[in-house]
Parts: structure tokens; C-alpha cells; sequence
């Protein structure tokens, strides 16, 4: 997985997969990104779990909100990686607030997802956040 934020000025994460020649026959296998019509720096952040990939957006705008952030998560379909512009899942911050930079940092496990978002600001000030979601 490599991300690529700034891809004339539409970011992307990349999927790679090992053929079975070995790392030396590598090939693009899939390109992730997301149908915006806001400036898109998906691929400033990614994680893989399995057959899960979570891109952060830490600029994207959301409705009004100028650099609210977003993490889009994309699971392996059935047939393999294939090329997509539609997230499975497009996870944004709760509260919405300009500034936030939500999926600037991003990770994974099989059962938990945490998104950072350094921009947050708490009682009026910036201080930055992180937030979990999954089992508790």
C-alpha cells in the first residue's frame, strides 16, 4: 500500500500485491480514491489490516466544513483489488469544525480504528484529538 496525496491534485492510495514471480514482477494492482469535487489529499495517511484499507483525507472540505479531514475505508471485494473512487466506508469527524485535518494519522486492527486529527480544537483552543472507533 502506497499512498499518493498530492497526485495532480487528487490523492490516492495504491494496492500492491505480491504475484506469485516475487516482489521483482510488481505491478499496480489497484488505485483507491475518492469522487470529490474538493481538493482531495487522500493517501496523506494509510493503514491495512487483511483485506481492509483505511485512507486518510486530513484536507478534504465536507459540506461547508474547509479541511474537516475524512478516512475512507476500503475492503478487498470477492473477485480481488480493482480500481474505485467509492469508499466502502467514509468515516468524518463528529462536531464538525474547520481546521480539524481529521485522517491526518491513521490505524487499523481487525477490530479497532483510531483517526487522528491534529487540528481539533477542545473548549476553543487547538489541541488536537484522536478518535476510536470499534469495540470496547
Amino acid at each position: 500500500m502506497v499512498g499518493a496525496p498530492v497526485q495532480s491534485q487528487v490523492g490516492a492510495a495504491y494496492v500492491f500485491v505480491e504475484p506469485s514471480s516475487g516482489w521483482q514482477d510488481m505491478n499496480q494492482t489497484a488505485e483507491l480514491g475518492i469522487d470529490s469535487q474538493s481538493s482531495s489529499n487522500l493517501g496523506a495517511s494509510v493503514a491495512v489490516d487483511g483485506e481492509v484499507v483505511l485512507a486518510g483525507d486530513p484536507e478534504i472540505t465536507v459540506g461547508a466544513t474547509v479541511g474537516q479531514g475524512i478516512a475512507a475505508a476500503y475492503f478487498k471485494p470477492a473477485g480481488g483489488w480493482v480500481d474505485t473512487t467509492a469508499p466502502d466506508i467514509s468515516i468524518s469527524s463528529l462536531g464538525r469544525q474547520t481546521g480539524d485535518l481529521l485522517g491526518s494519522s491513521v490505524a487499523l486492527t481487525s477490530t479497532v480504528v483510531v483517526i487522528g486529527a491534529p487540528g481539533r480544537k477542545i473548549s476553543g483552543a487547538p489541541s488536537g484529538a484522536a478518535f476510536v472507533f470499534g469495540e470496547q
